[in-house]
């Protein structure tokens, strides 16, 4: 039976209503198989998400965590503040840095644990909002930084060699760190590099090389827009600014640091992961090529009219074999693989590693695991979000746009609040033969069958067969 068939048989057998949190607050329901979808057992939704959707990531519910994530915030200490501010006063060339914990607005997060006995510090900003600056804050390690961790551990030996393209404010390249390998961390935002500088000075980590530059296939200048603590090459967004910093090739990096090998990579740089690849043929093409862990961001990849399909096939070209990370399993794909989410992470794998052995790799995302996702790409909270599924079903396959479900999808998305989703979601091609896949395959298999019966009932019963044609 394959993929469609068994779609048209879960719809056919008893169902369970999955109730998705829609934009501005309002549900959605639709009519879905949970047991053929990712796990047996319902999706709760949890302050208007998916218990599921919240923890994606790495594998584990919040009650599955680890124990060693704090549930009380952890306060720096006040005499760690003049450290951190006065080191980025040295970086960052700003004078008004080093004063009090007032109006510097940093401080340090002591003991945040990567797992029992093993901790570091982190110096950030106070005013930061985001999850992450928040998360460390309460003095916890986070949860969507943690596979990164967990897959460098499983496939490379302390010691190694580990770049870092994107480190924010350095959540991986202090765990990293702190569990003795040897870092290159780039970075763009020069707030981020600020705030990870002092982190290394704080914790004493002399193994960290730490590069203020933009990853490209080139060397040169771009602008860089700065949004909090995250941001990405290119023009800036509305209320956004810009600076200029310099954009390097990771081949002439490691030329520089005098690195002739990596053993892991780790990028995610909003957007510019494919000219980051352009950009490091020596190291990729290498027979000792690194283990890469790459965060595929189907919105931002899109600023520089690129797509996550061109991202596997690069590493394809390359002699790698993808697998997409989620619910704590390895799942194979292909370059032309449908992403039905936003953003995913993938693990590339070019020569032997004992990562195989230890992590669980299991079959390519059915058909329906891969309709459930579109449904819940299209039923986002987040403008980003709906905009790239709209975006991506107008190239997706004459399969998924077959699909009853996904031609709901392409309804409800014509009549989105957001004018750019309904405009994308306008493009999108569903031919009447397409949207009645079910209904047109019934009838051909009636159309063969009803005479192939007839001769089957003639041969057993001539009796009637004589009457039927007197």
């Amino acid at each position: 039976m394959n993929s469609a068939e068994s779609l048209q048989k879960s719809e056919d057998q008893d169902i369970t209503t999955i109730a998705f949190q829609g934009r501005a607050g309002s549900v959605s329901s639709l009519s879905l198989h949970v047991s053929e979808c990712f796990f047996e057992g319902a999706f709760p939704l949890v302050n208007g998400e998916s218990e599921l959707w919240k923890t994606a990531r790495w594998g584990k519910t919040p009650s599955e965590s680890p124990k060693n994530c704090h549930n009380d915030p952890i306060k720096g200490s006040d005499d760690s503040l003049g450290v951190a501010s006065s080191f980025m006063d040295e970086c960052s060339g700003r004078t008004n840095l080093s004063q009090s914990s007032e109006t510097t607005g940093f401080r340090v997060i002591d003991r945040i644990e990567v797992q029992p006995g093993l901790t570091f510090s982190a110096v950030i900003d106070s005013a930061a909002s985001d999850a992450i600056s928040q998360g460390l804050a309460a003095g916890r390690f986070p949860a969507s930084t943690r596979p990164a961790i967990e897959y460098l551990q499983a496939s490379t030996p302390r010691g190694g060699r580990v770049l870092d393209l994107g480190t924010h404010v350095g959540t991986f390249t202090l765990a990293a760190a702190a569990l003795g390998y040897e870092v290159i961390g780039v970075e763009a935002s020069p707030q981020n590099v600020s705030l990870l500088r002092a982190s290394l000075q704080h914790n004493g980590f002399d193994r960290v090389q730490l590069v203020n530059a933009a990853v490209s296939d080139r060397p040169g200048t771009l602008e860089f827009s700065q949004a909090g603590p995250y941001g990405h090459v290119g023009a800036p967004d509305a209320g956004q600014t810009s600076v200029s910093v310099p954009a390097l090739s990771i081949d002439d990096l490691m030329a520089e640091r005098g690195w002739d090998r990596v053993d892991f990579l780790k990028m995610d740089i909003e957007g510019s992961e494919i000219a980051g690849l352009k950009g490091m043929p020596r190291l990729l093409s290498a027979p000792d090529a690194p283990t890469i862990f790459v965060e595929s961001n189907g919105h931002t990849l899109r600023f520089f009219d690129e797509s996550p399909a061109h991202l596997k096939a690069i590493l394809t070209g390359y002699g790698y074999r993808s697998f997409l990370i989620e619910l704590g399993r390895l799942c194979p794909v292909q370059p032309d693989d449908f992403q039905p989410i936003t953003c995913v992470d993938y693990l590339a794998l070019k020569r032997s590693t004992p990562v195989l052995d230890v992590c669980r790799v299991d079959r390519p995302l059915t058909f329906r695991e891969l309709v459930v996702r579109i449904i819940h790409s299209a039923h986002s909270s987040h403008d980003s979000e709906r905009l790239y599924i709209a975006n991506a079903l107008t190239t997706a396959s004459s399969e998924i746009l077959g699909s009853k479900r996904v031609h709901q999808v392409v309804e409800l998305l014509r009549q989105d609040p957001c004018k750019d989703v309904r405009l994308a979601a306008a493009a999108i091609a569903l031919q009447p033969g397409r949207t009645d896949w079910w209904g047109g395959w019934h009838r051909g298999v009636e159309a063969i069958r009803t005479p192939f019966l007839s001769r089957i009932r003639r041969t057993r019963n001539p009796t009637n067969s004589t009457t039927d044609h007197g």
